[in-house]
């Protein structure tokens, strides 16, 4: 019975992980003044979904982003074959979870989260979206979907979206935990009335 709970809740992370990416993708799809071409865009929400499920589902969080990734590629415009797609979407999660694991490694970070603190945060935020950045231009690049030329470009408008989508993430969650007796209070309140 243990097995099955932990299945079915391994399947539920997997599930929102997935969920959350697209309401994170239509979220950030709404304001087309942030949009900065075919899919680079100056606030970029899933790259803060792709950390976060990561740093909470672990493999399990990467494989729904993995998913979502193969599905956003498929679902785009039809100029990614299959295979490429599938190759992405696996690419950039494994190395995704890689990056956090090791950070989380490197600074000794717990595996329940207790001593994360809003530096390590940061940093880790910044070392995604650099790494996001370089990867899956490196990869559009490869699979001739980017001109060579264009490169550094590229690099530079995820690095800077996913960041602004990991740092507008994370502070709504600070600030919600930390506010979060006060918002409880005041929904309660307008409840009752």
């Amino acid at each position: 019975m243990a097995n099955l709970d932990r299945t079915v809740a391994g399947s539920l992370e997997i599930v929102a992980t997935f969920t959350l990416y697209f309401v994170a993708l239509g979220v950030s799809q709404l304001f087309p003044s942030l949009l900065l071409g075919n899919v680079s865009f100056l606030l970029y929400l899933p790259a803060g979904i792709k950390l976060l499920s990561i740093l909470i589902f672990g493999w399990r969080g990467a494989f729904g982003i993995a998913l979502a990734i193969f599905v956003r590629l498929m679902a785009k415009d039809g100029t990614y074959l299959v295979l490429e797609s599938l190759e992405m979407a696996l690419i950039n999660a494994g190395v995704s979870w890689a990056v956090i694991y090791g950070f989380l490694r490197a600074f000794k970070i717990s595996s329940n989260l207790y001593n994360l603190n809003l530096w390590h945060i940061v940093g880790l935020s910044a070392v995604c979206s650099v790494t996001n950045g370089l990867l899956f231009s490196w990869l559009l690049v490869g699979f001739n979907h980017l001109g060579a030329e264009l490169y550094w470009h590229k690099v530079l408008m995820i690095v800077l979206g996913n960041f602004t989508g990991n740092a507008v993430l994370v502070w709504l969650m600070t600030y919600f935990s930390r506010h979060r007796l006060m918002l409880q209070n005041r929904l309660l309140k307008f409840r009752q009335h």
